[in-house]
């Protein structure tokens, strides 16, 4: 899937505040549902635990459209775990949880400039 460039604004940024209102307004959605953390995945275990979640959840994807799995291909798993346990903090994954339970995951590519949503 194509990646998605977004913008981040800058702290004075009219666009700032109304993505920010947004969030506040999600998360007040979401804590209807339960305790509500974003959490950046930076040890071994909340890595592989992120990637699991994500792994997991596109196995059900992509069996309930009758697709083929790419995350199933040799290596695929290899590299997106030797990716984000590199430690190289351009590449994160995000993990969006309710009580605890992964519900999300997102992977970001960062340069110095932009963001970039690689997977959700």
């Amino acid at each position: 899937s194509p990646s998605i460039v977004a913008r981040i604004p800058g702290p004075h940024d009219p666009a700032r505040a109304a993505a920010d209102a947004r969030l506040r307004r999600l998360r007040q959605l979401l804590t209807r549902h339960g305790t509500v953390d974003i959490v950046t995945a930076s040890k071994a275990n909340e890595i592989e635990q992120t990637l699991h979640a994500f792994l997991a959840h596109k196995v059900l994807w992509f069996k309930e459209r009758r697709l083929r799995n790419p995350f199933l291909r040799p290596g695929v798993q290899a590299f997106l775990r030797e990716l984000f346990m590199s430690g190289n903090p351009a590449f994160q994954l995000h993990a969006l949880k309710i009580d605890g339970a992964i519900i999300a995951v997102a992977g970001v590519g960062r340069s110095l400039k932009r963001s970039y949503l690689m997977f959700v």
